[in-house]
Formats: C-alpha cells, structure tokens, sequence
C-alpha cells in the first residue's frame, strides 16, 4: 500500500548511514565490559556515548554490573598512552568502593561472606559486583574514553600508513615516468647510437647513481621509521613509568585515606559506645528517679487514705454516739409515755371493776369498789350477760401489749443487724443515682448522714404509732346510762381523767 511504502521510505531516510569513522570505531574492539549482557537488547548496540536510561521493569530483570567481585574498576592495557586530558579526575571521578578494592578479595570471597551479601543485594551469583544507574553511565563514559583512545591510536596508525604509502607510490611513478622517458629517447636514438655511445653511458651511470640514491632514500625512510618507532617505544616506556610512579602515588594516598578513614570510623564507634553508656546510665537513673517519685507518691496516698479513714470512722462513731444518746432520750421518753398509758389503763380497769360493782346485783346502789365474791361476782356476770363486758377490755389491753413488744423486739433486730430494714426513699433514690453518678467522698458523707437521719425519723414515726394505738386502745368501751354517781375519790379521778 502507498501509506506503507511511504513510513518504510521514512524509516530508510531516518537511518543513519554508517561513515568511514564508523566502520573504524566498528573494527577497532570495545574493551571489556562495554557491552553489557542483560537489559533490553538495544542496550547492547546503543553507543557508549549515550546513557542508559531509566526504565520500569520487573523484578530481577536486569541487574547493572561493571565488574566481578574484588576487581578493580580502572583498566590498564598495554596499549594505552598515559592521559594528561584530566589529571584531577574531574570529568571520571571512582569513588572508593569496597566490592571493588583488590586488596579484600580473599575476605569478600568468602563463602559465608558472598552468601551475606547475595541475600542484601550487593552482588550477584555469578559475583558481579552490583552498582546504580548513575554509576554505571559513569563506567559508561570512561570505557568510551579509553575506545576513543583505542580509535584515535589506529587513526593514527592508518595516517602513518597512508603516508608511507603514498611516498612509495610517488617514488615508483616517478620512477616508471623516468624509465618511459629513458626508453623513448632510446627508441629515438637507436640510429645515433654510436654518436651517442658516451651519453648512453653517462645516461645509464646518472641512472645508477639515481637509483643508488633511491634506494638510500628508501633506506633512509627505513631508518626514520625506525627511530620513530623506537622514539615512540621510549616515550611509552618513559609514560609508563611516569604513570606507574603516579599510580603508586595514587595508592599511597588512597592507603592513606583508608587509614584515616579506619581511624575515624574506630573514634566515631568509640564516642558512639560511650555515648550509648552515657544515655544508659541516664535512663537507668531517670527510671530510680520515677520509681522513687512513685513510691513516694504511693507512701503520702496511703498516709493520706489512713487519715482520711480515721476521720470517717470518727465521724461515724460520733454519729452513732449521737443515734444512741438520742435513742435512749427516745426510749426514756416512750417508756414515760407507756407507764404513763399503763397507769391509765389500770385506773380505768379499776373503774370499771367499781361502776359493775355498783351495778351487778340486783341494781343495788354501791358506794364503794368492793365485790362481795368473787364467784358470786361471775355467776352474776353469767347470768345477766356482762362477761364479754368484763373481759373486754383485758383482752383488748393484753393484745396491745403484745403488738408493742413485737415491734419493740423487731426494732432492736434492725438495729442489731440481725434483720435487714426495709429500704427508705432515700435509699432507693440514692441505689438510682449511683448506679448512674460516681459521687465524691463529701457527698457520700451527707448520703449516709441523711440516711441515718431517715432511719431515726423512721422508728420516731413507728414509736408514734405504737403511743396512738395505746390512746386508741387507752379509750374507754361504751358505757351503759346510769344516774348512778360513784362517791369514791378514786372513782371520781378516773372519770375526770376519762373526761
């Protein structure tokens, strides 16, 4: 198709057509490691001027190496000149690097040490030493720095050849041109050649002397190419041993280095291990320092609870002193009340034993307490149906008294402990709020104050109770109508009293 045929033709002009300086830089061997052996192909024939880039890739897809394990990074050929191009290695800068250094190789190649450092990373298993991208473009460029002196010594090496060449071809031309020229004058004068028997000879002895010169000529060539390569052989030697004495300058200086390199390493791990016992020792006594703090802090809160212990069973106690002063005042008091009640009952009992006594037999008017008999008295009672009238107000009296000694015995229970009290509103509304309110130890000191206080108004309230169920009791059955009037002093006291 016509849009193919145009993006091949595009493709074709847009390749680069290799020069004559290419087929030279194309004979002239790469040295070794400038053609890598992982990565994308193109790497392999991507010159040695250009970088290699940055590409995203798998893992353990390709790894940059310059050279094996305890190999040393600068190469030395026999062939290379000694460079005065850069003599502070300002343009190829190696710093030291320890996979490279010669002079560790047996410790490095030691199988648990090449196990160590597969597992971090630093080598591979064919002991390639690895390195970064940066690095190896920097490799990059001084390979093509020592190429491009391989090349520039065969370039001169082809000019050398050239012109030596071209010399031999010069001398032969003008050789071959004198000889035609000979040999037509020869075929001119063949008819003169006696008239021209001498010049023939001076001819052909000007031709020997010239060809005797030629070939001093060519020896002499000869010779200069000699001392030549003999000056060149001596400027090698003297190059060499000038850079032979640098490179030992060089190693000189780099020992140096490393010495002091040691021994700074040695101080910084020496000031590092002290530094290290110093912040221990500091932690080791900051720890004491809390631990003492916390033990004191322990000592003043126990100090502190006991005094505040003491002092709310103190207060406890008092309070108690004060609920059992107040119910003993309590207890005298009802106890007053209660002789007070009993007196009062027994007046009573013995107003009636006097108004039956005036009434019982044959409505006969008595002036005075006395019961004639006492079975006579009952017979009487029977008889004219005043037995539950008499017995009445005993029953009622002996089943108060009973109430009262119960509730008495239940109250002293309580406070006992034998018998748990029921619980006040103050209690239950106080079992709500603390299930839904933590309070402070002065709120639960009113708490348990309030609380007492409820538990004494409680048994005043009961107490209270007991008195009005006595009055109750106290008060007098209904009382049959008589005109009768008792003129007995104690009579007439009891009924004032029952008034």
């Amino acid at each position: 198709m016509p849009g193919k045929d145009k993006c091949i033709t595009k493709e074709i002009i847009s390749l680069k057509k290799p020069s004559a300086l290419d087929k030279v830089i194309d004979i002239v061997p790469k040295p070794q490691g400038a053609i890598p052996n992982f990565g994308l192909p193109k790497w392999k024939v991507m010159p040695l001027e250009s970088k290699i880039p940055m590409i995203p890739g798998p893992k353990n897809a390709y790894c940059f190496t310059r050279r094996k394990l305890g190999k040393r990074l600068w190469l030395r050929t026999q062939t290379t000149d000694f460079d005065l191009t850069d003599p502070y290695n300002y343009e190829i800068n190696f710093p030291y690097d320890i996979l490279h250094d010669e002079y560790l190789k047996s410790t490095l190649s030691r199988p648990k040490n090449i196990k160590h450092l597969i597992k971090l990373g630093f080598i591979t298993e064919d002991l390639d030493a690895k390195c970064s991208l940066k690095d190896y473009n920097v490799y990059r460029r001084y390979l093509k720095k020592l190429h491009n002196d391989s090349i520039n010594k065969e370039l001169k090496l082809k000019a050398e050849l050239n012109d030596e060449r071209r010399a031999l071809q010069l001398a032969e031309e003008r050789v071959n041109n004198y000889i035609e020229r000979l040999n037509e004058q020869e075929k001119k004068n063949e008819v003169r050649n006696e008239a021209r028997e001498r010049l023939r000879l001076e001819e052909q002895s000007r031709i020997r002397k010239q060809k005797e010169n030629l070939v001093k000529v060519m020896q002499r060539c000869t010779l200069i190419a000699i001392t030549k390569k003999e000056a060149a052989l001596r400027r090698l030697e003297k190059s060499r041993a000038k850079s032979e004495h640098i490179q030992q300058k060089r190693m000189a200086a780099a020992e140096i280095e490393r010495q002091r390199i040691i021994k700074t390493i040695i101080q910084w791990k020496h000031s590092e291990h002290e530094r290290k016992k110093a912040v221990k020792q500091r932690l080791i006594e900051e720890r004491e320092r809390k631990l003492k703090s916390v033990e004191e802090k322990w000592e003043r809160r126990q100090e502190h609870q006991q005094k505040q212990m003491h002092r709310e069973q103190f207060l406890m106690n008092c309070l108690q002193e004060e609920r059992r002063i107040f119910i003993e005042e309590y207890n005298k008091k009802v106890e007053r009340h209660r002789n007070k009640i009993q007196s009062c009952l027994k007046k009573q009992k013995r107003f009636r034993k006097c108004y039956a006594a005036r009434t019982i037999s044959e409505h006969k008017r008595r002036i005075c307490c006395r019961i004639p008999n006492q079975k006579k008295q009952r017979q009487h009672n029977e008889d004219k149906g005043y037995k539950n009238a008499l017995c009445l107000p005993k029953l009622q009296s002996s089943r108060i008294d009973d109430r009262i000694a119960k509730i008495r015995d239940k109250i002293e229970k309580e406070r006992k402990g034998e018998v748990k009290p029921q619980k006040t509103k103050l209690k239950q509304y106080k079992t709500i709020t603390t299930s839904k309110k933590k309070f402070s130890k002065k709120e639960k000191n009113v708490l348990e104050k309030k609380e007492a206080l409820s538990e004494l108004e409680q048994d005043h309230n009961i107490l209270l109770n007991l008195t009005k169920l006595e009055e109750f009791a106290s008060q007098p059955l209904p009382l049959p109508m008589t005109k009768d009037k008792c003129k007995c002093k104690k009579i007439s006291e009891m009924k004032n009293t029952v008034k």
